[in-house]
């Protein structure tokens, strides 16, 4: 297997529901997996904490190593760790999560692009692997 380079896109919702829950700093991290179930690393987005609010778009380039087939679907995890000297961080009464609308993932090996979401449009939830699939996404121009 070769190394693959996915141009990921990813969206933060700006729905009422994440907008009331606020913005919020951690990393998000990606597992891509093909037709045949076979996966990718587990590769961070960003190499530290990142300010996430809604309404972000920002774009990545991930390298990983290659399945052979282009992914269809992605599992997404939001790490998170309270920090004593930020009160952006504290989270007293509920887990951190993070509302994702979308991750589009685009392959130039590939020549693919797909666009995974979660599963009725629930957030992330810190520390919990969440899967993320074409048929969960609604339709968008």
């Amino acid at each position: 297997m070769t190394g693959v380079q996915y141009a990921i896109t990813l969206k933060i919702s700006n729905s009422s529901a994440s907008v009331a829950h606020g913005p919020d700093v951690g990393r998000i991290s990606v597992i891509l997996i093909d037709r045949n179930t076979n996966r990718t690393e587990n590769k961070l987005l960003d190499d530290e904490d990142k300010y996430y609010k809604p309404g972000d778009v920002e774009t990545r380039m991930v390298a990983v190593q290659g399945t052979g087939f282009p992914p269809i679907s992605a599992i997404v995890e939001w790490k998170y760790e309270t920090n004593l000297f930020n009160p952006v961080t504290w989270r007293l009464l509920k887990s951190s999560s993070i509302f994702i609308e979308y991750l589009k993932i685009a392959s130039l090996e590939y020549n693919t692009e797909i666009t995974v979401c979660p599963k009725l449009h629930k957030p992330v939830v810190a520390n919990l692997k969440t899967m993320m699939m074409p048929k969960y996404c609604k339709i968008r121009k």
